[in-house]
C-alpha cells in the first residue's frame, strides 16, 4: 500500500478506537526465556490486561496463584505446572467473558510470542483454551507503522518509543532482564514489569489518538511528498475546517452572484 493509504487506514483505526474506548483491552505477558529450553514451550509468568478507557488492570500472575493455593514461595519452582495451570484457567475464563472486546497488543502475533503461544502452553498443561479470532486483535506495533511509516523509530521500537516519549516506568524490565528475573525467581518483579508495559501501551495509543506521540517521522513524511500528500497533511491541521468553510462560502457567494447576474441579464 502507498504511504497515504497506510496513514488513512491507521487514522480510521484510531477513530474507531476513540469512539468507544471501553470496548478495547490492552494485553501483554511475560514468560521464561525462549532460549535453551530444548524444544519446550516457555512457561508463562504473568499476563496483564488493561481497559483502554478506564485503566482498570487485571493481573494473572504466578505469585498470586501460588498464594491463593497456599504454596510457599520457595516451593513455587517444584509445583510450577499446577500454579501456571491455575493462572491460565483464570486468564482464559476472563478471555471467554470478554470475547466481544477488541484486544490491543504489541507483536503478540504467533506461536513463539502471542495468543497462540498462550493457547499452546495451556494445552500442554491440560487446558482447553478459548480461541480469540484474528479480527478481535490489533497489533499496536503494526498500527504505528501504518500511521508513521516503517522507520518511525529505531529498532527495538518499543524501548526507543518509550524513551522518546519519556514513558519509562520504574518497574520496566527489558526482555533480557525479564529472563534473568525468571531465573532468579523474581515473579513479583516480572508481574510489575508486565503491568507497567500494558499501562505504557495504553498511554501510547491515547497519545496517538491525541496526535501527541513523538516519533522520528517528520510531518512531511506522514503522507509522502506528492501534491495529494500535501492535501491530506493540510486536512489534519486544526485550522483546515474553518478555512475550508470560509473558502467554500466565498466561492458559493461568487457563484451565486454570477448566476443571479446571468439570470437577470
Amino acid at each position: 500500500m502507498s504511504r497515504i493509504t497506510d496513514r488513512l487506514k491507521g487514522l480510521d483505526t484510531l477513530k474507531e478506537i476513540d469512539k468507544e474506548k471501553s470496548k478495547y483491552l490492552v494485553i501483554h505477558y511475560s514468560s521464561e526465556s525462549f532460549f535453551a529450553l530444548g524444544g519446550k514451550s516457555p512457561r508463562i509468568t504473568s499476563i496483564a490486561v488493561e481497559n483502554l478507557e478506564f485503566g482498570q488492570t487485571e493481573l494473572f500472575a504466578i505469585y498470586k496463584s501460588a498464594e491463593e493455593m497456599g504454596i510457599p514461595f520457595d516451593e513455587i519452582v517444584n509445583q510450577y505446572n499446577e500454579i501456571e495451570k491455575k493462572m491460565l484457567d483464570e486468564y482464559f475464563d476472563f478471555l471467554r467473558n470478554n470475547h466481544n472486546k477488541t484486544w490491543l497488543h504489541w507483536n503478540m502475533r504467533d506461536s513463539i510470542f502471542g495468543f497462540k503461544a498462550l493457547e499452546h502452553r495451556y494445552q500442554v498443561l491440560g487446558g482447553h483454551p478459548f480461541l480469540l479470532s484474528d479480527n478481535q486483535q490489533i497489533n499496536i506495533a503494526s498500527l504505528f507503522k501504518e500511521l508513521y511509516g516503517p522507520d518511525y523509530i529505531e529498532d527495538k521500537k518499543m524501548d526507543h518509543l518509550m524513551i522518546k516519549n519519556k514513558l519509562e516506568p520504574k518497574q520496566y524490565l527489558t526482555g533480557a532482564a525479564e529472563a534473568q528475573a525468571f531465573e532468579d525467581g523474581k515473579y513479583y518483579e516480572l508481574s510489575m514489569s508486565t503491568s507497567s508495559k500494558v499501562r505504557m501501551f495504553t498511554q501510547m495509543v491515547n497519545m496517538a489518538i491525541d496526535k501527541t506521540l513523538k516519533t522520528n517521522t517528520s510531518e512531511k513524511d506522514l503522507y509522502g511528498a506528492s501534491l495529494r500528500a500535501y492535501w491530506y497533511r493540510s486536512k489534519e491541521k486544526p485550522y483546515f475546517v474553518p478555512i475550508a468553510f470560509i473558502i467554500t462560502n466565498i466561492i458559493s457567494a461568487f457563484i451565486g452572484h454570477f448566476v443571479s447576474k446571468g439570470l437577470g441579464g
